[in-house]
């Protein structure tokens, strides 16, 4: 019988054990307290029996034949309906385990030190015992099937993916990549694996989702590469074409022509298209082609933020437009301008137009905004704004913007921030808002970067999340411009 003094030192032992903050003065006395006392060593296994039973089936090998050496000590285990009677702390159960096999480590070197037997070699405390070929088969893999539709494959594959070529003869079938990107496949389908941030479509229909973190994750075919995180879109890669269509974000796909005998990048974004055909011709501005994709793609998780046209090299311009850029809504203010005092947006092209314009971060074309004052004191001022997903309580968002100054203009100051709202009324709430963080001289760009913390219990939890930024009016009469390039929102990881 253990005595009730001894069995709460035990107690608070084998926590601090499984809780890996027992120093070695405690882990001595741990040791005294099991040599030469069945009842303490019975007590002990007992726990970690119990633990096993709820929450973790001992399978390996090692494991066994540690406990049955255990048993053949005469060290017992209470029977089943005696260890359902047993309260104890869930806390430590992943350590249970790992606890019972480091015991008999220490009871079989010791019995070996008198007895002369054979010791098991230890295993590690932290996790299950594997052997040589699993580990290597774990850590040489670069996917794992996550999801299977009808899933017909030419050889199945058996366990999870590494490095190599697969056929997908039927069905559907969702990989997941170390990086959290997932790809999902319509058979038929042949891809190939290289490594952990590429994945090669040599024919099929795929749809791709990149998370955020995922950097420099690129799918391919034999005509097109497709990078760039916190994105979503499909490829379709058929003997004699090649589709790619954008879902969320903003994508960066490379065109290897031999047609041309070159290669061309293009940037496309939200609701976007592009095809390729058999000599590399290309044809852009694909909208709404997204048939050929249903039923691969995931549901979208809002609370990851995504920005759609953050180069704004839509629409293309050859000089300026003043219509909205694609993705983003425009609004002069005040809205009820009846006495026509005109001012502008929208894109201005990069560099070429020797009207002082720096050359864009990203692409070709900047977004501007415009402000202007007018002798007798009247302003009117321009703002855009984008729906980017829902906002998402305690976590710290990232804003990153690049702002540019126009030669030949005066300093425009702006405001850009995040605010709450919903789709109906738009942004609403202001959640943090930025004046001027950064003021580029005439011609030149500057980069912005801003971060919020969203509180844990916000009200606005689950409301659409908006970037808006706008231009502010000047305190003397004229026109002013800011221009915004390479907008990005993320979260940053604790």
């Amino acid at each position: 019988m253990l005595e009730a003094s001894k069995q709460v030192l035990l107690d608070q032992l084998i926590d601090a054990y499984c809780e890996e903050r027992l120093d070695a003065s405690q882990m001595e006395r741990l040791e005294g307290l099991l040599i030469n006392d069945p009842a303490a060593q019975s007590y002990y296994l007992a726990r970690v029996d119990l633990h096993n039973s709820l929450r973790w089936r001992i399978n390996s090998e090692t494991t066994r034949r540690a406990l049955g050496e255990l048993k053949k000590a005469g060290v017992g285990v209470p029977p089943s309906d005696q260890r359902k009677r047993e309260v104890v702390s869930l806390r430590w159960w992943p350590w249970a385990a790992a606890a019972a096999i480091a015991l008999f480590v220490f009871l079989s070197q010791w019995r070996n030190s008198d007895r002369g037997k054979e010791t098991i070699p230890p295993v590690a405390r932290s996790g299950h015992p594997v052997d040589n070929e699993q580990k290597t088969a774990v850590e040489d893999s670069l996917a794992e099937i996550i999801e299977s539709r009808g899933a017909v494959w030419a050889k199945k594959p058996d366990g999870p993916l590494s490095a190599g070529k697969f056929h997908l003869q039927a069905g559907m079938a969702r990989l997941r990549f170390k990086n959290g990107s997932t790809v999902s496949l319509r058979g038929p389908a042949s891809f190939e694996l290289r490594d952990s941030d590429s994945f090669y479509l040599h024919e099929g229909t795929l749809t791709a989702f990149v998370p955020p973190q995922a950097q420099g994750f690129a799918v391919s075919t034999p005509s097109v590469r497709v990078t760039e995180a916190g994105t979503e879109y499909g490829l379709h890669r058929g003997a004699n074409i090649t589709k790619l269509a954008v879902f969320r974000g903003e994508i960066e796909a490379e065109v290897d022509s031999d047609y041309l005998g070159l290669k061309q990048t293009f940037r496309l974004t939200r609701n976007d298209g592009m095809a390729v055909d058999h000599y590399g011709a290309v044809t852009t501005s694909i909208i709404g082609d997204h048939h050929c994709f249903a039923g691969l793609r995931q549901a979208p998780d809002l609370h990851i933020p995504q920005v759609a046209n953050g180069s704004f090299e839509y629409p293309k311009t050859d000089r300026f437009t003043s219509m909205a850029p694609a993705g983003w809504e425009l609004l002069a203010h005040p809205v009820a301008n009846a006495d026509l005092m005109d001012v502008s947006a929208g894109t201005i092209l990069a560099g070429e137009n020797g009207e002082g314009v720096p050359a864009a971060p990203l692409g070709r074309q900047w977004a501007y905004l415009n402000a202007r004052t007018f002798a007798d004191g009247r302003s009117v001022y321009t703002s855009m704004h984008q729906s980017v997903g829902l906002v998402v309580a305690g976590v710290t968002y990232e804003l990153k913007a690049m702002v540019g100054r126009q030669k030949g203009l005066a300093e425009c100051e702006y405001e850009i921030g995040l605010y709450a709202g919903s789709r109906s009324d738009g942004p609403v709430s202001r959640l943090q808002v930025w004046r001027s963080p950064a003021l580029p001289p005439a011609g030149k760009a500057l980069p912005v970067c801003l971060t919020y913390h969203s509180p844990l219990h916000t009200p606005y939890r689950d409301d659409e999340l908006f970037i808006v930024i706008r231009a502010i009016p000047g305190d003397k009469p004229g026109v002013r411009r800011i221009l915004i390039d390479d907008v990005r929102l993320s979260i940053l990881r604790p």
